[in-house]
């Protein structure tokens, strides 16, 4: 059955932002090269995160489960088993560029394939730099788009320039050269997500990071201090509820445990400047800084989302263009092409999803402008299987006029929000 929502007569409440997707890939996989026991609580219980479960196991690491941690047995200068299988990716392209790290260091042959949506992914921005390290790495459509065969071997340090901000394909190169001979080098035109520098550090290894967009691993091949890490709440997760609390005539809500990274903030500052009523409330540090945000209802007005805020905002785009819709006047957002390269390609599928609610939406070469003043009218809409497509259009529900109904819906919660759907009755109740 298709999911259903109704327009909410009020929104209020108190939730907690489930543990971040992408944050959660990170740990396990680099828990798995220490040199010893590490405890990872918090993991998202999606289906993403356990795909990379899944390719960790047939690559020989062991880890077990104990109230809500995961308990990894590192593998350390031992290394990696060689799969006998495909490893199987399904619809996370992030398991598949960590992966295709992971393995480049190790002298075996590694298969990665996924789902069609998957297959269809660009690549050549981690194979290239993994060849130049040293690696083979064969992919379809002349090495561009999996499926992958990665044939690892000893690796060489690099000075590699990714010519987009990719914090996959940044985590992906730091994932070989942390086994590489000599040190490597990795920049991006932009300051992109540092989860992986973060937790590198917390391990033992001496992260040179002189710049935001510059990167340097020393290469010394030394073993990774075991990590006891609890996964914090993910900001593109709490997205939904920062705009439905913002445009919702009677709404607040409270958000626990969002991360505040610096580099996840990005969708907080394009709301301040529409003129959000957001407070951040018992922040706390650590190797992620984590705080309670509460939203209140506020007036909007457009703005522009400029090149340098997209990569700290990527994943939050499908939940911000609710805002945009609603907001006065108009947005016009610049420099994101790269989310034609998504679980679907979210410039066409936003626009034409919620075009069908009523908004106003022009799709240009590298954005979009939306007109704002919508006047939003519940309509049959598809997630087209992204999930982050999926929870916003619910969450549009929640904002327009008779019922709007979301197919191709069994992603909404299984990827990266399991409560989601418990969590948007609750607070519309």
């Amino acid at each position: 059955m298709p999911l259903v929502v109704s327009r909410a007569r009020r929104l209020r409440g108190v939730v907690h932002a489930p543990p971040d997707k992408s944050i959660s890939h990170r740990a396990v996989i680099l828990a798995s090269l220490a040199a010893g026991r590490s405890r990872i609580s918090n993991y998202l219980d999606g289906d993403d995160n356990a795909l990379t479960l899944e390719a960790l196991s047939q690559l020989g690491v062991a880890f077990t489960r104990d109230e809500g941690e995961i308990i990894v047995e590192g593998v350390g200068a031992a290394g990696l088993a060689e799969a006998h299988e495909v490893l199987r990716t399904g619809r996370s392209a992030a398991t598949m560029r960590f992966v295709a790290g992971l393995v480049a260091p190790e002298p075996h042959l590694t298969i990665l394939s996924g789902v069609a949506r998957t297959n269809e992914r660009p690549m050549a921005r981690i194979i290239d730099p993994l060849r130049a390290m040293g690696a083979t790495v064969l992919g379809a459509n002349g090495g561009t788009t999996p499926p992958l065969a990665v044939l690892g071997g000893s690796l060489r340090g690099v000075d590699w320039s990714l010519d987009i901000a990719s914090a996959e394909a940044k985590t992906s190169i730091m994932l070989a050269a942390l086994r590489a001979e000599g040190p490597t080098t990795v920049r991006t035109p932009l300051p992109c997500r540092d989860h992986t520098e973060r937790l590198v550090q917390a391990m033992g290894v001496d992260v040179g990071r002189t710049d935001p967009t510059v990167v340097t691993l020393p290469g010394d091949r030394r073993d990774l201090l075991p990590l006891d890490f609890r996964v914090p709440g993910e900001m593109s997760v709490a997205v939904y509820w920062l705009v439905a609390g913002s445009v919702h005539p009677d709404a607040d809500i409270t958000i626990t445990d969002v991360c505040m990274n610096p580099t996840r903030i990005g969708v907080l500052e394009a709301l301040t400047s529409m003129g959000a009523d957001i407070s951040v409330v018992n922040e706390t540090d650590g190797i992620e800084p984590v705080a309670t945000l509460r939203v209140r209802s506020a007036q909007l007005h457009g703005t522009t989302i400029t090149p340098d805020l997209v990569p700290r905002m990527i994943d939050e785009f499908p939940g911000f263009i609710l805002a945009a819709c609603l907001a006065d006047g108009p947005t016009v957002i610049q420099g994101a092409e790269d989310l034609r390269n998504k679980k679907s390609n979210r410039l066409e599928t936003v626009a034409q999803e919620y075009r069908k609610l009523g908004a106003t939406i022009d799709v240009t070469s590298d954005g979009m402008t939306v007109a704002g003043g919508a006047r939003l009218r519940g309509a049959t809409t598809d997630s087209h299987g992204d999930h982050r497509l999926g929870n916003s259009l619910a969450t549009a529900g929640l904002l327009a006029e008779g019922e709007t109904v979301i197919e191709n819906d069994g992603v909404i919660a299984a990827t990266s929000y399991p409560a989601f759907i418990e969590n948007l009755r609750r607070l519309a109740s």
